[in-house]
This record gives C-alpha cells, sequence and structure tokens, in this order.
C-alpha cells in the first residue's frame, strides 16, 4: 500500500487534490514520526475518506501518512516551493527549464525572411526548377499563380 505519487513538488498556491479509497486516510506529521513511520498527527492536515482539495499554503515540506499503515511506510512528501519567474516556452531562446511561472520575457529568432538570389531555369510548361540562398528556415512555400 502507499500513496500515488508519493513525492510531489509544488508552488505554493497549487491546489492537490487527495482520493483516499476505503480504509486509508492522509494525517500530516512531522518529519520525525515520518522517518520512524509513525503516526502522530502534528496537526496539520487531516483527510478521511474521499476526495479532498488541499490549497499549499507556504514553502515548506509537508509530510504525512496513512495512519492505519504508517508502520508499512504509506507515506508520502509535499514539497512547497515559491514560484520561479521566467521564460516557460521551450520553443523560446531565452527558456528557462527552472522557471515555474511565465513572465513574459520570452524571445524568439524572426525566421521569416525572404531567400535571396531567387531564380528560375529550365522553364517547361508547368514545370520549372528554382534556386534561392538559404535563409535557415525548415521549408519554403511557392505559390504560383496562373
Amino acid at each position: 500500500m502507499l500513496f500515488s505519487p508519493d513525492t510531489l513538488n509544488v508552488i505554493v498556491g497549487d491546489t492537490i487534490t487527495f482520493n483516499i479509497g476505503d480504509f486509508h486516510n492522509a494525517v500530516e506529521v512531522d518529519s520525525s514520526t515520518y522517518v520512524a513511520n509513525g503516526a502522530t498527527s502534528n496537526g496539520g492536515f487531516s483527510f478521511g475518506e474521499g476526495n479532498f482539495q488541499w490549497v499549499v499554503p507556504q514553502v515548506q515540506t509537508y509530510y504525512y501518512v496513512c495512519q492505519p499503515h504508517a508502520f508499512i511506510g504509506m507515506k508520502g512528501i509535499i514539497i512547497a516551493s515559491h514560484p520561479i519567474s521566467g521564460c516557460t516556452d521551450p520553443t523560446a531562446d531565452n527558456y528557462d527549464a527552472s522557471a515555474t511561472q511565465d513572465d513574459g520575457s520570452c524571445t524568439y529568432t524572426a525566421v521569416c525572411n525572404a531567400p535571396t538570389g531567387l531564380n528560375t531555369y529550365d522553364v517547361v510548361h508547368t514545370r520549372a526548377t528554382f534556386n534561392f540562398t538559404s535563409t535557415g528556415a525548415d521549408y519554403y512555400k511557392i505559390r504560383v499563380k496562373e
């Protein structure tokens, strides 16, 4: 028996949903009780059977156990931290993998330049050969008007 996941990394203000089955609970304990597989509440959150939502109130590590099954290691940890502002778009030039809150600072390289040195040759009916200098784009769209 275990909580799944047994470790959560969250941001202050996140909402955690506990879905607790029959004969289980989730009770906050202190770190020494957690390490010892104990079951004595520290007076923090306490949820019985059912579905419960809990909003993370502050930066800290929260330890919790299922009291009837703490002795066999049914326990979990919630690690709450402050949000880290930065660019959260992985396609941006200045992407910050450690950022948890987008601050609008993302920048992107423009790749919409028209090719240079464009010319055509071997034009026969509806076929033609094109030459141009690449601008670094992955693809080009050519539209033909009659």
